[in-house]
């Protein structure tokens, strides 16, 4: 019981540490943008970061944490959270705003890892969850349609279909990580090492644009699109899903559009309006309780 209780609160805190990463991924994304840099560029510094990071586990690692990881599952694992992921995140925010990407590409990874466990796992949900969705998709219209911002583009759809395709792909790297039962430390090295060709793509195929940033954008950008979100969010998240199960782990992610939010407000100056608001507290409030009616079969 004691056992179970410390698991419980390592994963709430694993959680809790990955939502605040989260949170200013997109503002730290966005500042970048704002720099000069694109999708591209920023994707290049996560990968290059993490090579230098990681490198070391995938020569020094022992034979259990290589268990369950083959090269086909390596792959898989690269295509849901390596430089695919952060390439479709990231160029999202040219067409759409941060608030967007909180209640889209944060806000509905619950409901896809939920949704991967009732197709494929061993979960179950009570008639209650019909209200979870409703909450959830009312939130997400009123984020994304109701929204009455005078610079928001024409084409910011195209940034949200970026959003929700990004969270199917992060909700599949927990879901396919602790259906494998994979290391966290080695199942992150393996995805962003097996990301690493990206770069040839990078250096051979688009104009770099490294140079139109500053010195110290360029450090900052690293550090926190490398080390925080391509490793410790990453390391976090799988850590906290592995102990609290896909969907309970999953749930922080819907915590972090509040930090967006508040992030937004403070560093971008950006100011949602109300029905966005609105929105982003009915997809918590819907992600908390579609999570809360979570049984499992074997219950």
């Amino acid at each position: 019981m004691l056992s179970d209780s410390l698991s419980r609160r390592k994963g709430i805190a694993f959680g809790l540490l990955a939502a605040l990463i989260w949170s200013g991924h997109s503002i730290v994304s966005s500042l970048g943008l704002a720099a000069g840099l694109d999708a591209y560029d920023l994707t290049a510094l996560r990968i290059m970061a993490n090579l230098v990071i990681f490198l070391p586990v995938i020569l020094f690692s022992k034979p259990h944490q290589r268990a369950g990881i083959t090269l086909p599952r390596g792959l898989m694992l690269a295509l849901c959270a390596g430089a695919s992921f952060s390439v479709v995140i990231t160029s999202a925010l040219v067409f759409a705003p941060v608030t967007h990407s909180a209640a889209i590409s944060l806000g509905t990874v619950p409901l896809f890892a939920f949704l991967l466990m009732l197709v494929f796992g061993n979960s179950r949900f009570q008639l209650s969850f019909a209200l979870a969705l409703v909450l959830l998709l009312s939130g997400i219209i009123l984020t994304t349609v109701a929204s009455d911002q005078p610079d928001l583009r024409d084409d910011y759809w195209i940034g949200d279909l970026m959003f929700m395709c990004g969270a199917m792909m992060w909700a599949s790297y927990a879901f396919l990580g602790r259906r494998w039962n994979i290391s966290a430390i080695y199942g992150v090295a393996v995805t962003n090492f097996l990301s690493a060709p990206y770069l040839l793509f990078y250096f051979f195929y688009t104009e770099p644009g490294l140079s139109q940033a500053s010195i110290p954008q360029l450090l900052f950008q690293l550090l926190y699109q490398g080390l925080l979100v391509g490793g410790v969010a990453l390391i976090c998240y799988i850590r906290s899903v592995t102990l609290l199960g896909v969907e309970k782990g999953a749930l922080f992610t819907a915590l972090a559009p509040v930090g967006v939010m508040v992030l937004g407000a403070l560093i971008l100056g950006y100011q949602p309006v109300s029905a966005e608001i609105i929105g982003m507290i009915l997809v918590t409030a819907g992600m908390v309780t579609a999570l809360l009616q979570v049984k499992q079969k074997t219950d």
